[in-house]
C-alpha cells in the first residue's frame, strides 16, 4: 500500500514528465528523424537514376510516389507539431490557481 507521501512523490514525478511533455518530444523526435533519413534515402534513390534509359514520362511517373510520400509526411509531421503545441499546460496559471487554494480560510 502506498504511503501519501510516496503518493506526492510519484505525483510530483508525473508533473515533472507532464510539465516536459518528454513523450510526445521523444515522439516528435523520432518521427522527424524517420522523415529525415526518408528524404535522404529519397534523393540517394533520385540521384542514381539513368536518365539515358528512362523516358520523360517514366521518370515522372517514378518520381511522383516519393514525392507524394514525402509531402504527406511532412503535412503529419506540421499536424502533430500544431497539436503538440497548443495542447501545453500553462504552469504558471495552475500555480496560480493552486496558491489562491491554499489561501482560502477553511469553511
Amino acid at each position: 500500500m502506498m504511503t501519501e507521501e510516496r503518493q506526492a512523490q510519484c505525483l510530483r514525478l508525473a508533473e515533472v514528465i507532464d510539465a516536459y511533455r518528454v513523450f510526445p518530444r521523444t515522439y516528435l523526435t523520432l518521427f522527424f528523424s524517420g522523415y529525415c533519413w526518408l528524404m535522404l534515402e529519397s534523393w540517394e534513390w533520385y540521384k542514381h537514376l539513368d536518365y539515358a534509359s528512362i523516358e520523360v514520362a517514366n521518370l515522372a511517373a517514378l518520381t511522383a510516389f516519393p514525392v507524394i510520400l514525402l509531402t504527406a509526411l511532412g503535412g503529419m509531421f506540421t499536424t502533430m507539431y500544431k497539436h503538440y503545441q497548443d495542447t501545453g499546460m500553462d504552469w504558471v496559471a495552475r500555480r496560480r490557481v493552486i496558491e489562491e487554494f491554499k489561501e482560502r480560510p477553511e469553511k
